[in-house]
């Protein structure tokens, strides 16, 4: 799946926000100033930091096809996030419109989600959330992303009594400014959950320069 050189070049998310998991270059910091204020999520958590290595590995899992990491990518979260997974009642993952999955023939993070709950016995609504328009979010202001994300974003009415006063995990491949987990959880917020984590396989750094853990897990 991975050759031994690859695995040692991959960049480990350790020391992160305890609410957002943005990348710390020190373990004495705890909490970001964005999510000083709140969030609408309790914890969201990354395997990994976006960049080098693991952007590659990503990339191949979004557009090539690599749908053979997703066993891995399922391990790695049941051991770093195994709290998070059983307190869930339902997985639930950031969707792509229709035009956008008849194109790459599959929703990257709707195949992890799925297999995460098979792995942790858990319900997956796999349409639960749904995205209105193809284009994607801008890379404009946070704020103007939010908006666009949230406008873009709906929830099917079939499955709104499975969101109601359950607990959600949230699941995502990237979170770079978190506009879209945001509007997603707003969405979710708006239609009755009562609790809401997230876990993304890899999360942005905001200074990408930054030489994050390379250690192979033990």
């Amino acid at each position: 799946m991975l050759c031994h050189a690859c695995w040692r070049e991959l960049s480990w998310n350790l020391r992160y926000c305890e609410i957002c998991a943005e990348p710390f270059r020190s373990e004495f910091e705890t909490t970001c100033f964005e999510c000083s204020e709140g969030r609408p999520w309790q914890k969201l958590r990354s395997i990994f930091c976006y960049q080098g290595r693991v952007r590659d590995l990503i990339l191949s899992y979004k557009y090539g096809d690599r749908l053979d990491l997703t066993p891995l990518f399922v391990e790695l979260s049941r051991q770093f996030f195994g709290e998070l997974i059983e307190a869930c009642d339902i997985i639930v993952p950031v969707p792509i419109h229709p035009k956008r999955l008849r194109a790459r023939r599959y929703n990257q993070s709707a195949e992890f989600g799925r297999s995460l709950a098979n792995a942790a016995s858990k319900r997956f609504v796999a349409h639960a959330l749904r995205k209105s328009t193809a284009e994607s979010i801008g890379h404009g202001a946070v704020d103007e992303r939010y908006k666009q994300a949230y406008d873009s974003f709906f929830i099917d009415k079939r499955f709104r009594h499975l969101i109601e006063g359950n607990r959600i995990l949230l699941v995502d491949d990237v979170a770079t400014s978190c506009a879209t987990v945001r509007a997603s959880c707003t969405r979710l917020i708006d239609a009755g959950s009562h609790e809401i984590n997230i876990i993304v396989l890899a999360r942005t750094p905001r200074h990408p320069e930054d030489d994050f853990d390379r250690a192979p897990v033990s």
